[in-house]
């Protein structure tokens, strides 16, 4: 009886780390630039000023090409896979 108790205990164990470790590496992937500006802790200011102008003076202009803080980040699928795959040779690694 105890050791079904513990079997089970041990797979419960090992499935919660194993999402918890997907989960991580997941929000690594997708949200990379995040992170790095957190830990770095250079956060941008962003400064807004309101200024009124008249309906005279206001002039319409074209667009400008403004850089946007979007990224899209090529290789997340090969990236998570890579994780997984390191994350899967330390616990087989750790298992024996």
């Amino acid at each position: 009886m105890k050791q079904s108790i513990r079997t089970r205990g041990k797979f419960v164990f090992k499935s919660m780390l194993w999402s918890l470790l997907l989960y991580i590496g997941l929000m690594l992937a997708f949200n990379w630039d995040d992170v790095r500006i957190a830990v770095s802790g250079a956060n941008p200011i962003t400064i807004v000023t309101n200024s009124q102008q008249s309906s005279e003076s206001a002039v319409v202009n074209p667009p400008v090409d403004i850089q946007s803080n979007i990224t899209r980040h090529k290789g997340v699928l090969k990236s998570v896979v890579s994780l997984v795959k390191i994350i899967s040779g330390i616990a087989d690694a750790a298992g024996k």
